[in-house]
């Protein structure tokens, strides 16, 4: 048989698909209770008592998807309409409950993938190949090495790796480009993300509510630290701090400033989070990324 009758696709083979960022994971865990994924020990806990799988960037997007009115009459007109082709790529996602996002994850979508995998991971990585062809579209993505064939496998390997080195920058940048279907954009923490959709759940809930309540309701951090300046006739006066729940309460007028204080405080919280909350669910269903604001 002639040599170039045989392909060995063992050789050369193609990459597995994976996720630049941590997709989710059921939560399998060491007898210390810590998960088996390193990857996974690393990341951001959303809230305490989170699932494992709720620590991914992708559940988030889910969530965010589900909260949006649009997407909800798409859904009930069973994909029809403008965001048709949204549809077709996620499907009812208000078919399930929180606790069904897994089973929404993991079924598949056709022969070869899961849903997680057609919408967020990666194309399949391309194998390491001879091309008699120097006219590459991708040459950002791809570097040329001309192997001289009469060097020991040793020197060729050693060599190949210090050249990886030397263009560390490139293969970084191309690493880090994603070319999913759906794409993560920003660096935004899980529980930022899980304090966002919390605040706007309330406030959805509690129509009524204050900023008052519901930054309270909701545990968001406000500076209740409060400096003012008190004039004096003997002097030009000294700087006075209160904590803005524990004022003086024989002072009614600096009681009264306090509050008005602490609540303008709560508004600007409550504000910052639902302005966030609702540019992220407006482009779950307008953009390919997440989480985007603007």
């Amino acid at each position: 048989m002639a040599d170039d009758e045989y392909v060995d696709e063992k050789r050369y083979k193609y990459g597995k698909r994976f996720f630049v960022h941590a997709y989710p994971i059921f939560g399998r865990k060491l007898k210390d209770g810590t998960l088996v994924s390193k990857r996974h020990r690393r990341l951001n806990v959303a809230f305490s008592g989170a699932e494992a799988w709720q620590n991914s960037v992708y559940y988030w997007w889910w969530e965010y998807l589900r909260r949006s009115d649009a997407y909800k009459r798409c859904c009930k007109q069973k994909g029809k309409g403008k965001l048709a082709a949204l549809y077709d790529d996620f499907g009812d996602v208000f078919a399930y409950e929180t606790a069904d996002f897994w089973t929404w994850w993991t079924e598949k979508v056709n022969e070869y993938e899961t849903r997680g995998e057609y919408l967020f991971a990666e194309q399949i990585a391309r194998k390491m190949e001879v091309s008699d062809d120097a006219d590459f579209d991708d040459v950002e993505d791809t570097l040329i090495v001309k192997i001289p064939l009469e060097v020991r496998t040793q020197h060729l390997v050693r060599n190949f790796r210090r050249m990886l080195n030397d263009y560390e920058q490139r293969v970084k940048q191309a690493r880090n480009t994603s070319r999913a279907r759906y794409k993560v954009r920003a660096k935004v923490s899980n529980n930022t993300l899980y304090k966002t959709l919390k605040v706007y759940d309330y406030v959805q809930q509690h129509k009524g509510a204050t900023h008052v309540e519901v930054a309270e309701a909701c545990n968001l951090l406000i500076n209740k630290h409060y400096t003012y300046r008190m004039e004096s006739d003997n002097s030009d006066g000294y700087t006075v701090s209160v904590d803005l729940l524990r004022a003086d309460k024989n002072d009614k007028e600096l009681q009264q400033r306090c509050k008005r204080v602490y609540s303008r405080r709560c508004s600007q919280s409550v504000r910052r989070h639902l302005d966030a909350a609702e540019d992220y669910i407006h482009n779950a269903v307008t953009q390919f990324t997440f989480p985007k604001r603007g």
